[in-house]
C-alpha cells in the first residue's frame, strides 16, 4: 500500500507494544491464517514472558533472565519459576 511507504517503523501501531517485527513475503490473496507471523502470534497469545533485569544494577537495560509461562499456570508455579 502506497500510504505505508513513507511511514517510519516506529509509527506502526503493532510496534507500540512489542519488539518483534515480522517481514514475510506471501500472496495477499492467500488465507490470513497461513501467514507465519499470524501463527507465531497465535502461539504466543496464551503465554506470558517476564524479562528481568540485573537486580544488583537497577539502571541496567539488559534482561539476562527470561521466564516464559502459560497463562493457565497457577501463581504457585509462577513463584517457583521465578525462584
Amino acid at each position: 500500500m502506497d500510504w505505508r511507504k513513507s511511514k517510519q517503523v516506529g509509527e506502526f501501531a503493532s510496534l507500540a507494544h512489542g519488539v518483534t517485527l515480522f517481514v514475510e513475503e506471501n500472496d495477499p490473496k492467500s488465507d490470513f491464517n497461513t501467514y507465519r507471523w499470524k501463527k507465531e502470534f497465535d502461539a504466543e497469545i496464551d503465554k506470558i514472558t517476564l524479562n528481568l533485569n540485573n537486580f544488583d544494577d537497577p539502571e541496567d537495560a539488559e534482561f539476562p533472565l527470561r521466564i516464559r509461562i502459560d497463562r493457565s499456570e497457577t501463581v504457585k508455579q509462577l513463584k517457583q519459576a521465578i525462584a
